[in-house]
């Protein structure tokens, strides 16, 4: 009775924390750092190209990323002739002009965000209720496989201590 109420307890806690309090903090935060890095620098790439019919090197967009933001600049651009790829973007077709479209991204310290110039593609954008529920199922698992393997343990103990179990019988 008490790993049922456990599991009632720990299923209540674990959607609403996740739903209420992870999944919209998560959003924010991905949306603060789309409008105040990612946009800026989608913007000053489109500018410049649409001024000199060309994307600008590396150290210019570096620079630019300098004076704009008054700090360190943690964005990384890359045109797709020079792009070495980061794991989390695998759907570059294979027609693009590799001096025109290009890649901004940053590590995060778990994976990489990223701006795809080709389709407009912001991996900010991609954190939906899909990845909640995912985070969801994860903490679901974080509570109850530590209470099955408990039952679990304490069911072999007492399969052990009772005379007629099949475990206690000689060959």
């Amino acid at each position: 009775m008490l790993a049922i109420l456990w599991c009632l307890l720990w299923v209540t806690f674990t959607y609403s924390s996740i739903q209420d309090e992870v999944v919209p903090m998560i959003i924010a935060k991905h949306k603060s750092v789309k409008q105040s890095e990612f946009i800026p620098a989608v913007n000053y790439l489109r500018a410049y190209q649409l001024k000199q019919n060309q994307l600008p090197s590396q150290d210019e967009f570096s620079q630019w990323g300098r004076n704009y933001f008054n700090t360190h600049f943690t964005l990384e651009y890359s045109t797709l002739h020079h792009f070495e790829g980061i794991p989390e973007v695998t759907n570059i077709p294979k027609d693009l002009k590799t001096d025109k479209e290009y890649i901004i991204y940053q590590w995060n310290g778990d994976s990489s965000d990223y701006y795809t110039s080709w389709n407009n593609h912001y991996s900010l954008d991609d954190f939906e209720n899909e990845t909640g529920s995912l985070y969801y199922f994860y903490s679901l698992l974080t509570g109850i496989v530590p209470l099955i393997l408990l039952l679990g343990f304490n069911w072999i103990k007492k399969l052990r201590t009772t005379p007629n179990s099949a475990v206690n019988r000689p060959a």
